[in-house]
């Protein structure tokens, strides 16, 4: 009676930990069934046949397989852009009325910068990453004399930040359909989801956020409080300071000051990079003084404020600290 209770319980506890291995099993990634046509050209999908053809019929390639044998050029990830805004329209909105909707012209002709540091090949790594060639094949004279134009005309109107650029659309493996008569372009994407990150062009390589480093980041000698989100490491990728890591140096956007520690994406929408609404998340409820920190005098309210929002101090607008309420 005790080995057929025993036997029984074992049995159950068997299937719960098969039910619940499954419940835990993650949920298909949203590109998962899609062609590699609907998003990839002809010439790009020969290319990954050849390289299925090399691998092997049931090949798994991971990612880092396929793009070492076929690197992502300029006209490829410029197409897939428009690809991925035929799904993604709101995204793609978004963006487009954000900081980051910035064009080849737009970055590489940019008189008040370009009289501060000539164009220079580190330029391409945040403005064009997939960009086949150096900063001479885009732009010239690389001085800080001007009058600056493009080499190629036609490149003006190429946008310098893409999805790709921070999104890793393909999870790290594929496999091949149980049929092995399937065609390569009808492979599908399984077991994981996609991961925003940092495409590194010196690399060539797509690096997920939870794995890029914390900087660290300095002011008057002492090191600041980062946030614990990793995804500001990958705002730190382009809004980084200066070699001598000095806060606010360079094009550095590290928050110090009253809002020290926070995140980026604490008041930043994901892809309009929007702040609007940002403020009354925690204020009045987690404001000192209590008034309307949308009327006082910061770039919150006006682009052109002394206050920046991301180093403003209390004292920056008031004679003395007010007391907590």
């Amino acid at each position: 009676m005790m080995k057929a209770l025993l036997k029984t319980t074992m049995l159950a506890g068997a299937w719960t930990l098969c039910a619940l291995a499954f419940a835990a099993e993650p949920k298909p990634p949203a590109h998962s069934q899609l062609d590699c046509a609907k998003c990839h050209d002809a010439a790009l999908l020969d290319k990954f046949t050849l390289l299925q053809k090399q691998l092997g019929k049931d090949a798994a390639p991971g990612w880092d397989r396929v793009v070492e044998a076929i690197p992502l050029n300029e006209a490829a990830v410029q197409a897939l852009g428009a690809k991925c805004a035929e799904c993604h329209a709101k995204q793609a909105k978004d963006v487009a009325a954000s900081g980051h909707a910035m064009t080849y012209a737009q970055s590489f002709l940019n008189r008040e910068h370009n009289r501060m540091e000539p164009p220079m090949d580190d330029c391409l790594r945040c403005h064009a990453m997939f960009f086949d060639g150096t900063s001479r094949d885009l732009v010239t004279p690389l001085d800080t004399r001007g009058p600056w134009r493009m080499v190629r005309a036609e490149l003006a109107g190429h946008r310098s930040i893409l999805c790709v650029s921070c999104h890793q659309i393909h999870p790290e493996r594929w496999l091949s359909p149980p049929s092995k008569s399937a065609e390569p372009a009808k492979l599908v994407v399984v077991a994981a989801t996609s991961k925003a990150g940092f495409f590194d062009r010196r690399e060539h390589r797509f690096f997920p956020a939870d794995r890029l480093p914390q900087p660290k980041i300095f002011k008057d000698g002492k090191p600041l409080k980062l946030s614990d989100d990793a995804r500001i490491r990958i705002c730190y990728q382009c809004h980084a300071p200066s070699a001598a890591r000095h806060a606010g140096t360079s094009d550095d956007r590290t928050l110090r000051g009253v809002h020290e520690g926070m995140s980026c994406l604490d008041c930043h929408a994901t892809h309009s990079l929007d702040t609007r609404a940002a403020c009354a998340q925690c204020h009045p409820a987690a404001s000192h003084c209590g008034l309307d920190v949308t009327r006082m005098d910061t770039t919150f309210r006006a682009k052109a404020s002394r206050h920046d929002i991301h180093n403003m101090a209390c004292t920056d607008c008031h004679a003395k600290i007010p007391k907590t309420r």
